[in-house]
């Protein structure tokens, strides 16, 4: 496990692994080093002959890698992979080569599909690179959940690098799901010991071919 994550660039504590139900963890928390914010000295200079006691900024991150076994009752080489990260610095301990490019957004893309109904996919907002010169990234919102087509997006020039989007399955996914490099569930209720389930959930999705009966072409 150690191997996804940058022990050699941050200082970090871990804990475990741990073994659940067909899966194993192991947690990497950096260690907290308090900095004073920004902006206390300029507020302090306003008052000096009083104490604001802004105190230190700490920020609190963490990074899990999890392995659940794909098919049988026993962990092998075979296993899935994932990494989930917690507040705002756990993404960084995480080394650039451990992803999959594009695995987020085809996920995002996925659960959306009207596996039994005849709801089209329903998205918030699309974010978009320029095939130009120079590169250009844009994101186009909705004020509600719309079809693709209301985002008007030139599949010539542009090519579709991320999604958030109003999953069908509201119980399993949650109410907003966003997809890139990485895939962000909101409103998504997982305890500890559903891991494993949620990794082959996830992994179930991301290996169909669904996203490919919409009209979107899915440019990694």
């Amino acid at each position: 496990m150690d191997r996804f994550v940058h022990l050699d660039k941050c200082s970090a504590n871990w804990f475990g692994p741990v073994t659940g139900d067909r899966f194993r963890a192991k947690v990497y928390v950096p260690e907290k080093n308090p900095r004073e914010v920004t902006w206390g000295p300029f507020l302090q200079s306003g008052f000096p002959e009083e104490i604001l006691e802004l105190g230190s900024n700490i920020s609190f991150s963490a990074l899990l890698i999890v392995y659940a076994d794909r098919k049988g009752p026993c962990l092998s080489d075979d296993d899935l992979i994932f990494a989930f990260s917690f507040g705002q610095q756990g993404r960084f301990l995480l080394c650039e080569k451990a992803y999959v490019r594009g695995y987020g957004l085809r996920v995002a893309l996925s659960p959306m599909l009207p596996l039994t109904t005849e709801s089209s996919l329903q998205l918030r907002s699309a974010d978009t690179k320029h095939q130009i010169s120079t590169k250009v990234q844009s994101r186009r919102q909705a004020s509600r959940p719309s079809d693709f087509g209301i985002f008007n997006i030139n599949r010539l020039s542009e090519i579709l690098k991320g999604v958030t989007v109003v999953p069908d399955d509201i119980d399993r996914w949650g109410n907003r799901a966003g997809g890139s490099d990485s895939l962000r569930l909101c409103g998504c209720s997982i305890t500890f010991g559903g891991l494993g389930d949620m990794c082959r959930s996830i992994d179930s999705v991301a290996v169909s071919a669904d996203y490919k009966n919409t009209s979107i072409e899915l440019t990694i």
